[in-house]
């Protein structure tokens, strides 16, 4: 994780980098000169672990639906034998 641009440390601001610009948000908010630096390497790392994790609650979404409709199918099995 980058450290704060310097006006960011400076004004105790938030530094949030804005990946469109390759600016802090603050910076461009406030108007002045940003001086954060990220390398696209660090762009494509954190792109690409956010995408395994994206990939992976789907799979476990798609999981959880599976399993909830073979409760339901439970249930209403359930229901047969004793009601």
């Amino acid at each position: 994780m980058p450290s704060p641009c310097s006006n960011c440390a400076k004004n105790n601001w938030f530094c949030v980098l804005d990946i469109s610009s390759g600016f802090c948000s603050e910076c461009i908010a406030h108007g002045v000169k940003c001086s954060l630096v990220v390398e696209e390497v660090e762009f494509a790392q954190v792109q690409n672990a956010k995408d395994r994790i994206l990939d992976k609650l789907v799979d476990i979404r798609v999981k959880e639906r599976r399993l909830r409709k073979q409760l339901a199918l439970l249930d209403a099995r359930e229901r047969k034998l004793f009601y």
